[in-house]
């Protein structure tokens, strides 16, 4: 008996399907802000129920570039609609791409 390769074939195409969005945002102080922390759940927030994606631990509030006031989130998994966007907020940015394991580069 042979197995059918459909669910095989289902899943890969899911994975080449899925991609990720960084979003960005920087402390308002101009350096790591403990006041400012929750702009970090706010985007793990969004990420989960605006886009549908999934947050790990090494991909939360990482620094982007050499000032330490400027931050990322990466949204693992994004629907494959999502879209570059700016919240209206004035502070967070996404933007989609693929990203590397805590890296705010894409």
């Amino acid at each position: 008996m042979r197995a059918s390769s459909t669910p095989f074939v289902s899943t890969l195409a899911t994975v080449m399907m899925a991609k990720d969005c960084a979003y960005f945002w920087s402390y308002p102080s101009g350096t790591w802000d403990k006041w400012a922390i929750s702009r970090l759940d706010e985007a793990i927030g969004i990420c989960a129920e605006d886009i549908g994606s999934r947050v790990y631990y090494f991909d939360q509030n990482v620094q982007n570039g050499n000032n330490p006031a400027n931050r990322c989130t990466i949204c693992r998994d994004a629907r494959s609609g999502t879209k570059d966007y700016n919240i209206d907020n004035d502070y967070f940015r996404i933007r989609c791409g693929t990203y590397a394991e805590g890296s705010c580069n894409a």
